[in-house]
């Protein structure tokens, strides 16, 4: 390219001999400083020492089968993986299209994306990449958008832990990795409490038969026995309106600590 240019100019071999040294820098430039006088006679023998004495600093690409590992992280978002695939790209052997393609798709194997460019190939790598940053950019919008439309106030936002061994797991409660999210027994716990509290009626689904097992345990006194039998201790008010005696009771889950001091503070 240097070479063309120069030639487009109309100037001597020598001059674009000279001219080269202000295109290196480095040890190229210390290496071009260093040459005998008189060793050049043309731009053909400076062009063949310069390639002999640098080509093997070129970097190396990696054969294609360096992204056969390349996966979307459990909880990566799509544009995070987008950027990463970008990088590994650039280090592997120019491909055809059509590989390159095939090798994008295999992290996926299911979903939006991959679907939509197995059912409407692209023809190009870049159409396939064009068409990908567009998926994220509407997926991720309207995920953000859910959340500012539907805020939940119940659950708080957990302490903090440190992350398991497994890393191929990923907890969406505690936004770490080292357990699944269906497995986590502080969430369980958080769930079981709304439950209990009435908080999630419209998703707990009551079995008939269990209603009228209930029924049927319920101790049904009479009125006038009622009044007789004897209660638990309080106040003629607290008897009068009804009320139930209150048991407050401390709860807690796996965020006490390793200790057992930890867990009793």
């Amino acid at each position: 390219m240097y070479y063309g240019n120069m030639l487009m100019l109309g100037v001597s071999d020598a001059v674009i001999c000279r001219a080269f040294f202000a295109t290196l820098a480095g040890k190229a430039a210390e290496w071009f400083r260093k040459l005998e006088p008189r060793s050049v006679g043309n731009f053909s023998q400076l062009a063949d020492k310069f390639v002999r004495r640098f080509a093997v600093s070129r970097l190396k690409k990696k054969p294609y089968t360096y992204l056969n590992p390349v996966k979307q992280d459990v909880g990566e978002a799509l544009s995070i993986f987008l950027q990463r695939w970008d990088r590994e790209v650039e280090q592997v052997e120019p491909m055809e299209d059509q590989a390159t393609i095939h090798a994008f798709l295999t992290p996926f194997r299911s979903g939006g994306l991959y679907y939509d460019l197995i059912f409407n190939p692209p023809k190009t790598y870049e159409e396939a990449i064009t068409r990908a940053r567009h998926h994220a950019d509407v997926t991720e919008a309207n995920l953000a958008k859910r959340r500012d439309e539907q805020p939940c106030n119940l659950v708080h936002p957990p302490e903090p832990i440190p992350e398991g061994t497994d890393k191929n797991k990923y907890c969406a409660f505690h936004k770490t990795k080292g357990h699944d999210t269906a497995e986590c027994i502080a969430l369980r716990l958080v769930i079981e409490q709304l439950i209990q509290n009435g908080e999630l009626d419209q998703f707990v689904k009551k079995n008939e038969q269990d209603k009228e097992k209930f029924k049927k345990n319920v101790w049904k006194r009479n009125p006038r026995e009622q009044s007789k039998a004897p209660g638990p201790r309080g106040s003629s008010d607290d008897k009068a309106i009804g009320k139930k005696p209150m048991i407050n009771v401390i709860y807690g889950g796996p965020e006490g600590g390793d200790s057992s001091r930890q867990r009793k503070q």
